[in-house]
């Protein structure tokens, strides 16, 4: 059984189920091959993306990283893609090791997991952004209808409240978007720091965007009160002051 764990075997790495291309090579470099790993298991969960110097063979042993850990596989099967625009190699792998009687994970299981929180995570996100704007749009269309038949203090009390919440959500939009930055600024610069051992740096940015998620928790609830909050209650005054001219109830305030 040939041994792939030597580092002049493997001579990049990325994130785990990541789809970024392998960089291109320099002149006269040893032509390399990229590698797509994935459990020979079904759902065929995505491991890694390498760049090896030979293809290994049904049987060999293989090191890879997972979630900072170097874990162990054994190739179980090998597809060659020649169109395939990120991989010409597909390895079919599976743990050198069973899993230990006391009960511990898969560390494949434990990547697939993490991996589909993140996206469950993105999605929802992006649905949750989705609806808020729909709501603002919502809330000035009918204010821009029927603003000629509010009173004064209707309209001042509206705009107030819904502009408030407003700029409290662009203001964490924005925040986001600073955090986002600085964190990708830091990871290129490791990057470019230590460039032998990029592993680290992919391990130490993924550290790095969880502390920072779980810090802005508390932030969020802080910021989704001041947003959901004057947002409704500027919705519901428009809403009831509809209501008072279509039956002549006193308006308010």
């Amino acid at each position: 059984m040939n041994d792939l764990t030597d580092p002049t075997n493997q001579e990049s790495k990325a994130r785990p189920g990541s789809q970024t291309a392998p960089p291109p090579l320099p002149p006269n470099a040893v032509p390399l091959i990229p590698v797509r790993v994935v459990d020979s298991r079904s759902p065929f969960a995505p491991l890694a993306i390498l760049v090896l110097n030979t293809v290994p063979r049904p049987g060999d042993s293989i090191t890879i990283d997972l979630a900072g850990r170097r874990v162990g596989y054994r190739v179980d099967f090998v597809n060659f893609e020649p169109y395939d625009a990120f991989a010409h190699v597909t390895l079919g792998c599976s743990p050198s090791q069973p899993v230990a009687a006391g009960g511990q994970v898969d560390p494949a299981k434990i990547n697939e997991f993490i991996q589909s929180q993140d996206q469950a995570f993105q999605k929802l996100e992006a649905y949750s952004k989705t609806i808020i704007v729909l709501g603002y749009a919502g809330l000035f269309a009918v204010w821009g209808f029927v603003k000629d038949h509010l009173s004064h203090h209707a309209i001042v009390a509206t705009a107030m409240l819904v502009g408030f919440s407003l700029i409290i959500y662009i203001g964490w939009e924005v925040g986001l978007m600073v955090q986002r930055t600085l964190l990708h600024h830091r990871f290129n610069q490791t990057i470019k720091t230590h460039p032998s051992d990029p592993a680290k740096a992919i391990t130490d940015y993924l550290e790095q965007t969880r502390t920072a998620q779980i810090r802005g928790t508390l932030i969020w609830l802080v910021v989704l009160v001041l947003t959901v909050g004057p947002g409704f209650a500027g919705g519901l005054i428009l809403l009831y002051n509809v209501l008072a001219e279509l039956t002549g109830l006193p308006q308010w305030p």
